[in-house]
């Protein structure tokens, strides 16, 4: 990815990773953008923390299903203690 000039900083090269589908189409409007190696690292610890696992479990449990939409009635707010 080619960054532009900007408040002074010269134009840079950036490397921007973001899923696609089974076209090879982005998924997402923006991706997961770094500009250098300490980006990177700090990416790869974060990604690698040992309760993100359990916590993406209980946000794919409490997100309702795609498509799906509750009436106001049936709607009841959660709370989620992390």
């Amino acid at each position: 990815l080619k960054l532009p000039e900007y408040k002074g900083n010269p134009p840079r090269l950036a490397i921007e990773l973001n899923p696609t589908d089974s076209r090879g189409n982005p998924t997402k409007k923006r991706g997961l953008m770094m500009r250098d190696v300490g980006e990177l690292e700090t990416f790869r610890d974060l990604i690698g923390e040992e309760g993100l696992d359990d916590l993406m479990e209980i946000i794919v449990e409490v997100n309702p299903e795609k498509g799906k939409k509750k009436r106001r009635e049936e709607e009841k707010e959660d709370v989620i203690e992390i």
